[in-house]
């Protein structure tokens, strides 16, 4: 029977908890441009104004809750390359205690 050798890449799971981490930053950051409260009268006082604000404002709305959408995600990536590396290092731990014994 062939040898099973598993490989655990710390590095790896680091370096990808770091690119995680900044297009977590990147995309919650950019809903925080997108305006909360656009001024009625932006788009004038025409007919269609009112329609126009209304539209812009739902945008706006859809934009922020969107890449917060994409923020959340990507928190909820990070946190399972966190919980795979403590449940690594736990079993690690447990392998090591097992030939103390």
């Amino acid at each position: 029977m062939a040898a099973v050798e598993l490989y655990f890449n710390r590095q790896g799971l680091a370096e990808a908890r770091t690119r995680i981490s900044g297009l977590k930053a990147r995309y919650g950051n950019v809903g925080s441009y997108a305006p909360d409260n656009i001024d009625e009268h932006t788009f004038g006082k025409g007919d269609s104004s009112s329609g126009m604000h209304r539209t812009v404002s739902d945008f706006s709305a859809h934009v922020r809750d969107q890449f917060s959408h994409a923020e959340r995600l990507l928190e909820g990536v990070e946190r399972a390359l966190d919980d795979t590396e403590q449940s690594h290092t736990e079993v690690e731990e447990a392998n090591l205690r097992s030939f103390d014994s």
